[in-house]
């Protein structure tokens, strides 16, 4: 049963910690997201990365080596010329300012993150809508949830003053 008049008049502090939180992380995929591009762009360019080609390899699609062209693609190269993109990305993104531990990729650290958060805040609304985050398991009907959650509770929020977005603090 779907109740959300109840949070007209309070939204409940788990709730507003949650929107907080996806809000923030919103915000911080943002400013990564168009560094991220540009450093695994200078990758592309840097390495000309072409796919492997070896009768053994799973990775080998037809057997003819092509450019690749998109980051994404990039464990279809050799081996030792992946491990040297992907190096060569995470020292890039460490002198841009963005690192995490266990060598693993700071932009897709931060879209796991979000993911994370947008599951709490789907998962705090739950009492009030009667939809888990395991049931928006469809791409779409999770962005769609999202967007219509973020679009509702948002302004309410705003206009009642309950949010604390300090964009000095780092994330």
């Amino acid at each position: 049963m779907i109740n959300l008049e109840l949070l007209k008049f309070e939204i409940p502090q788990n709730v507003l910690t949650s929107l907080q939180e996806v809000v923030m992380q919103r915000a911080f995929v943002d400013v990564i997201r168009p560094i991220n591009e540009k450093v695994e762009a200078e990758a592309l360019i840097k390495f000309k990365p072409q796919t492997e080609v070896r009768l053994d390899s799973p990775r080998s699609i037809d057997h003819v080596s092509r450019s690749i062209t998109t980051f994404s693609d990039v464990y279809l190269a050799d081996d030792e010329t992946a491990c040297k993109i992907y190096n060569f990305h995470l020292l890039r993104m460490h002198e841009e300012g963005f690192s995490v531990e266990n060598g693993k990729c700071p932009f897709l650290c931060a879209l796991a993150e979000l993911c994370e958060k947008e599951t709490r805040l789907i998962n705090s609304l739950s009492p009030f809508t009667g939809i888990k985050a395991e049931d928006l398991t469809i791409v779409q009907n999770r962005k769609k949830y999202l967007e219509l959650t973020l679009n509702y509770l948002l302004p309410m929020a705003v206009d009642k003053n309950l949010l604390s977005l300090d964009l000095k603090k780092p994330f």
